[in-house]
């Protein structure tokens, strides 16, 4: 896949293609606004389980999520 692609602009790219809000995205994770937004500044990542979770929304592999994940945190905090 992308070498360079981080959580965030994969997050954003999904987004866009669904044409779905930070509300929106948030709403069908059952998770805090805050989260969604700190995911696409880069102010944090999510957690395995909620990769797992965002990977079934957008219908992507739980693992390669999960390592776009760990590829956007470098040294900040993990999001419940």
């Amino acid at each position: 896949m992308h070498d360079r692609l981080t959580f965030t602009a994969w997050l954003r790219e999904q987004m866009g293609r669904r044409l779905i809000s930070v509300d929106g995205v948030a709403c069908e994770l059952s998770l805090p606004v805050e989260s969604v937004e700190e995911w696409l500044t880069g102010k944090s990542a999510p957690s395995r389980a909620v990769c797992d979770q965002v990977a079934g929304y957008f219908g992507a592999p739980p693992s390669w999520v999960w390592l776009l994940s760990l590829r956007s945190l470098r040294g900040r905090e993990f999001e419940a």
